[in-house]
């Protein structure tokens, strides 16, 4: 077996324990292989379609993930087959996450911080390098007349997987602690949640 086709074996086995921790909301659909670089997920959380969120909400979204060719050492691409509006995804579906990609990083970890996106997870919306300037738009005035909204599920995967709760430092901590990033404070956080003071 080749490097890739290694990689690929246990980024499924990472996947399928994603998936069994979800009870239910993290179905693979399509499994990428050597001959077919790409995954596709059904992921069962909710976020916006379009600017009627929260009043209307999308309970289910279709996302594929393409593996390029010099994966893992290239980022894959994730792209929503349905629709989400977003400031980090554009109007193709393509997932802007910035260049938080390391080669060492398995796929579950790569989904759960699309669903954390998706969820509207503060620390994870980039409102200084939108994708979507519309939504951007959209997503501050929401926020603002909803702050209860957003995010829209505190998404937690338990003591295997990555926590949006565990980064928040203590109330009135110094300035980054806690957060994930060299001297603290992420590039790609957003604002931090409602009543919580930096």
């Amino acid at each position: 077996m080749d490097a890739f086709a290694l990689r690929l074996a246990a980024d499924q086995q990472r996947l399928d324990a994603l998936a069994a921790a979800s009870g239910g909301r993290v179905m693979v659909l399509a499994a990428p292989a050597a001959h077919s670089p790409r995954l596709e997920v059904l992921l069962r959380y909710p976020t916006a379609a379009g600017p009627d969120y929260p009043v209307r909400r999308s309970e289910e979204s279709r996302l594929a993930v393409s593996l390029g060719a010099r994966y893992p050492f290239q980022p894959p691409v994730a792209t929503f087959l349905t629709p989400v509006f977003h400031p980090n995804v554009f109007p193709s579906g393509v997932v802007c996450l910035g260049a938080r990609w390391l080669p060492s990083e398995g796929m579950d970890l790569f989904l759960q911080r699309v669903i954390r996106l998706m969820t509207f997870d503060p620390l994870l919306v980039n409102i200084h390098s939108a994708a979507h300037p519309r939504a951007l738009h959209w997503y501050l005035q929401a926020r603002a007349a909803h702050p209860g909204a957003f995010p829209g599920e505190r998404v937690d995967f338990g003591a295997g997987g990555v926590s949006p709760h565990a980064t928040l430092p203590p109330e009135g901590a110094p300035p980054g602690l806690g957060r994930p990033g060299a001297g603290g404070v992420s590039p790609h956080a957003a604002l931090p949640p409602e009543g919580h003071k930096r």
